[in-house]
């Protein structure tokens, strides 16, 4: 009898952690291109910075096509603003590189580094790395963490197919795509 109700109290102690972390609400930041580098493509630095904005906001408007609850379940909450200001002020005049192996990014610096308004919970950013325009393939940084501590809770590297019509369409297929077929790896 008391295997059967301490059973029970861990079944419900279970049940009732899987429900409050369900509730936690993770905000998603948008897609950074202010480190990104492109290789092979022609397009001018003004261009690819209004493609860069207009993909975030393809994230709001368009928000059932670029669903983000498959990566971090259904209680995220765009918080674009962020991003949306700091494309606008970026510089994008060193964005071409004509080569492929760039400098790594320091991702834990950028992530303290952001001027996050919320106080408490998870965040979660795709930091663009690089856009290869010759072989038509776009590699970001994929990262989930802790908003009060900044601390980098998962962190691991997607590279997907681009295509499209337009700027903004080829690279934001790419974006797409994770959110469809991108999963943090369980292990870590």
């Amino acid at each position: 009898m008391k295997k059967k109700i301490l059973f029970s109290l861990l079944l419900l102690f279970s049940m009732l952690v899987v429900n409050a972390k369900s509730t936690e609400s993770v905000y998603v930041y948008g897609v950074d291109y202010s480190s990104v580098k492109v290789y092979g493509a022609e397009e001018t630095e003004e261009q690819f910075k209004n493609a860069f904005e207009g993909i975030n906001l393809l994230l709001m408007n368009e928000a059932k096509k670029y669903d983000f609850a498959d990566v971090v379940g259904e209680n995220n909450k765009l918080k674009l603003e962020m991003i949306l200001n700091s494309t606008k002020e970026c510089d994008f005049s060193n964005i071409k590189t004509l080569d492929k192996d760039i400098e790594p990014i320091n991702i834990a610096e950028k992530i303290k580094n952001y001027p996050i308004k919320e106080t408490s919970g998870e965040g979660f950013i795709v930091i663009a790395t690089l856009l290869d325009k010759s072989a038509n393939k776009a590699t970001y940084k994929v990262v989930l963490f802790d908003v009060e501590t900044r601390d980098i809770l998962k962190e691991e590297e997607f590279t997907s197919k681009a295509g499209g019509f337009g700027l903004r369409n080829f690279w934001a297929k790419t974006i797409y795509t994770l959110t469809k077929k991108f999963e943090f790896d369980k292990k870590k």
